[in-house]
């Protein structure tokens, strides 16, 4: 989701668009990383 941070896919509680909400922690989605990251959760929500 960024450079800096490695997230499991299960303790996303939501996401915006450049960012993803865990708990109180919010976390940036880069640019670069966005259409990756809404392939794979909408690749999860199909399965």
């Amino acid at each position: 989701v960024h450079r800096s941070y490695i997230v499991a896919l299960s303790w996303i509680d939501s996401i915006r668009t450049n960012r993803i909400h865990l708990g109180d922690t919010i976390i940036p989605v880069g640019d670069s990383y966005a259409d990756a990251l809404h392939r794979v959760i909408a690749t999860r929500h199909m399965t």
